[in-house]
Parts: structure tokens; C-alpha cells; sequence
């Protein structure tokens, strides 16, 4: 992203979505990890050179967009 590096797109999102961000970079945790939680990130997977990597990121994706969908559900039967 020329005008945004991940944490501050998640910032902007945030001011009118809830859908997940995955923050998915060569960025060790140490480096970036607070302050992408602090800016709405909804799961951090940071890349490796190890095909078994995809996995878990594939978990993670589907885990945060079930999340996601059951919050909506949850939401849509609160009354106002």
C-alpha cells in the first residue's frame, strides 16, 4: 500500500467496520504486535518460509470470519 502500511488502513477501517483484519507480515511480533492489537488488528500471522505456515493461516482467516459472522448473528437478535 503506497499511502498506508497496515496498521494505519486497520486504523482507518475501524472508524466504520468491524470486518476482520488480518495482519499477515515479515514484521516480527516484538516489532509490531502491540500496536497493530491497539489499532483494531483482529489476528497477527507473521510469514515464514515454511509451506506448513499457510495453514495456520488459513485457520486463522476462517476462525476471524466465523467470529465476525457470529457477532453479526448475535447482533441481528439483540433488541434495540
Amino acid at each position: 500500500m503506497p499511502d498506508l502500511n497496515g496498521i494505519e488502513f486497520t486504523r482507518k477501517l475501524r472508524e466504520s467496520s468491524q470486518i476482520p483484519v488480518i495482519l499477515y507480515t515479515n514484521q516480527s511480533m516484538d516489532n509490531v504486535m502491540d500496536e497493530a492489537f491497539e489499532a483494531g488488528i483482529s489476528v497477527y500471522v507473521q510469514k515464514d518460509n515454511d509451506a506448513m505456515h499457510y495453514i495456520l493461516l488459513l485457520r486463522r482467516i476462517k476462525n476471524a470470519v466465523d467470529k465476525y459472522r457470529l457477532e453479526m448473528q448475535l447482533d441481528k437478535k439483540q433488541p434495540d
